[in-house]
């Protein structure tokens, strides 16, 4: 979407470079100089029009002679952001209560108000993603629903949270009082839904505990029930005594041994944000170090590597920019930031640059690159797909790029990230389902996908068009 630069090779006795770019759209031909052949298309790239394009680059001297070629590249030349693309359809508010709804209707949902697992749900196999989004999602729910299901979503809310403490790690345990990723081993075809818990049994994600013990602390928020707060901070204490000299933490973990299941490391934002909240919030002082340290981390690491690695339960670890995502670590900085640019001004220019890649790399505004193998085809633009190993539009990627567009909006004040959020917001509530409130997983209309889908997906989505109603009101 934004002007490449490509990794071309210096050619013996060349003093310039000439780039040939041809689109196999129109067949028109495109064609600059540089003194270097990894010089970025800048000049041409406005001309380009959406769709393929064949590039070559060779090196010649001041007389025209040509020495040899540089370097040869196909890529697609993405669609920029040319809205307004959809209207909403429906009040921001009012469609977040209806996804609401729909998920407090649901069987796996309605069998916590009894304490109970509904095993029929076959990705309650990864507890603290699933689990935890139940308990998000009816803590929500319990104060804007009517007042006959309000305290019902409550007791949801608490007994799932309450089974997520029964089955964390004992105490004296590498991983103490940590919830586990991976549950059972349910077969994996449950409600046309895939699953590797059985294939990871006995690993640990690094990075879910932290989302979960915030989730405790919303809840200890509501209900002043000490059991949820001494749950997130016993979370937070087994972090500091597992962080590694870096300043992060191991991905995956053997919990048995405490061993490193891959080399790959942890982003580590729910980290940060969960140490700031204890910091902020509760007045606990005792995890400034660790968060510096992991902040520190992130600043040497991916926000100058930009290699912002994908780091999800279902995905085996990869080697670097094998399986780069937008979420899990990238738009969460960029919020993070966003969020706390009167403290550290000096870094939302590099917030800004984050989401400049998220966009470039995975919001698709319209016409997608014709792929049989992903049947884009199929695809509601506008949209965000999730993951270089998974290159789907999911909901819930597109839900967090509009939340980061509306924090970069309030930090800046620059109209173009509220326009591009307002633009995903309106799509959600033309997605969603007319006649249950359901908020789709997969933004696409292929038939497959008509399922119950992910509920941590769906109550992402409901956080960010609450969150994005409230901005706009």
């Amino acid at each position: 979407m934004y002007a490449p630069a490509f990794d071309f090779s210096l050619v013996e006795k060349a003093t310039k470079y000439r780039f040939t770019a041809v689109s196999l759209a129109n067949g028109k031909e495109f064609t600059f100089e540089s003194e270097v052949p990894w010089a970025p298309l800048s000049p041409i790239w406005e001309s380009l029009p959406v769709g393929l394009v064949a590039l070559t680059a060779e090196g010649y001297d001041d007389r025209g002679q040509i020495f040899g070629l540089s370097g040869t590249r196909v890529f697609y030349r993405a669609a920029e952001y040319n809205g307004p693309y959809v209207k909403q359809k429906s009040e921001y508010l009012y469609s977040a209560r209806r996804a609401l709804e729909f998920l407090y209707r649901l069987k796996p949902y309605q069998g916590w108000l009894n304490a109970s697992l509904d095993t029929s749900y076959s990705l309650y196999c990864y507890p603290s993603k699933i689990i935890g989004a139940v308990t998000e999602s009816m803590l929500i729910y319990s104060k804007i629903a009517p007042d006959s299901i309000r305290e019902k979503a409550l007791t949801i809310a608490r007994n799932a949270a309450d089974f997520l403490i029964s089955i964390s790690e004992p105490e004296g345990t590498p991983f103490e009082f940590f919830p586990p990723t991976y549950y059972k081993d349910y077969e994996t075809l449950n409600n046309g839904l895939f699953t590797r818990a059985k294939e990871y049994q006995g690993q640990l994600m690094m990075s879910y505990p932290a989302y979960v013990a915030d989730i405790y602390l919303d809840l200890f928020d509501e209900t002043g029930d000490n059991n949820y707060y001494n749950a997130a901070v016993r979370i937070a204490d087994t972090y500091i005594k597992t962080q590694l000299p870096s300043g992060t933490w191991r991905l995956k973990v053997w919990l048995e041994t405490g061993e490193a299941v891959a080399e790959n490391v942890c982003i580590p934002v729910k980290h940060i944000s969960l140490f700031d909240r204890l910091e902020k919030q509760y007045q606990i002082l005792k995890y400034k170090s660790a968060l510096d340290r992991a902040f520190s981390w992130i600043l040497e690491n991916p926000a100058k590597t930009f290699n912002w690695e994908g780091q999800f339960e279902d995905i085996p670890p990869v080697k670097e920019y094998a399986n780069l995502a937008p979420a899990g670590g990238a738009l969460e900085f960029a919020s993070y930031i966003f969020d706390h640019f009167n403290q550290n001004p000096e870094y939302l220019q590099l917030a800004e640059d984050i989401l400049r890649f998220v966009e470039d790399q995975f919001v698709v505004w319209e016409k997608p690159m014709p792929r049989n193998a992903y049947l884009t085809e199929s695809w509601i633009t506008p949209c965000v797909l999730e993951q270089y190993r998974y290159y789907t539009p999911v909901d819930a990627t597109a839900t967090k790029v509009m939340s980061t567009y509306s924090k970069a909006f309030t930090a800046t004040g620059k109209q173009n990230y509220l326009i591009k959020a307002t633009e995903l917001a309106n799509n959600l509530t033309n997605i969603q389902d007319s006649v249950t409130g359901q908020y789709p997983t997969w933004w696409d209309s292929n038939p497959k996908h008509k399922i119950t889908g992910w509920f941590n997906c769906a109550t992402a989505d409901i956080k960010a068009i609450i969150d994005f109603y409230r901005l706009n009101n």
